[in-house]
């Protein structure tokens, strides 16, 4: 039986104003055939909010061999000098059929599966926090069959994500681009992560 591959795509736009985004995306392949996919939305907008976004994506790239929760401790104090930042992680291991998550802040992430499932989010700023104590979730996913989506505040959490057509012949980077563009609240940087 082949293995089945999954396909990231994501797309971060400004607030209307701004040259560059307070919000940002990756996907690094891991280990053992693992994905390590996270949405990072850095407090406010502008340049200080890139600034952080940006020193936090690149701390989780750093740090993506380790477990979610070693992750998330080591960028809230890598960037302490950063206005701090709300953050979703995800490891998503095809072979064993499981995606791990922990998530802090007002960053959004659904599973689309047999029914849909709404990741919890600590409350919290990564990077401004003395103590961090925020459980790894756990869920089942199946690679070919289930649809994992990221979204930050600036994007309607209302969504009703069943009625998404997450295909996986659809290309996912476009699906993020359509999500933000349909769904965008306007008062903030907006921004998708998809994997199908």
């Amino acid at each position: 039986m082949r293995e089945q591959t999954i396909t990231v795509g994501a797309f971060c736009s400004p607030i209307t104003g701004e040259k560059v985004s307070g919000d940002q995306a990756g996907h690094w392949l891991c280990s053992e055939g693992a994905w390590l996919v996270c949405l990072i939305d850095g407090l406010g907008h502008g340049r200080e909010a890139h600034r952080a976004a940006m020193a936090c994506r690149d701390w989780v790239a750093r740090l993506r061999d380790t477990a979610l929760s070693h992750i998330i401790l080591g960028v809230n104090e890598a960037i302490r000098d950063t206005r701090g930042v709300a953050v979703s992680l995800a490891k998503i291991e095809p072979r064993n059929n499981r995606l791990s998550y922990v998530g802090v802040g007002n960053v959004s992430a659904c599973l689309i599966s047999e029914r849909v499932s709404r990741m919890v989010n600590a409350h919290g700023i990564i990077g401004n926090e003395h103590t961090l104590d925020i459980p790894v979730q756990s869920y089942d996913f199946v690679a070919g069959r289930d649809r994992f989506v990221m979204t930050s505040d600036g994007v309607d959490e209302r969504i009703d994500h069943a009625s998404l057509p997450l295909s996986p012949q659809q290309n996912a980077g476009c699906l993020a681009q359509q999500i933000v563009t349909r769904f965008r609240v306007g008062r903030d940087d907006a921004s998708a992560l998809v994997v199908l």
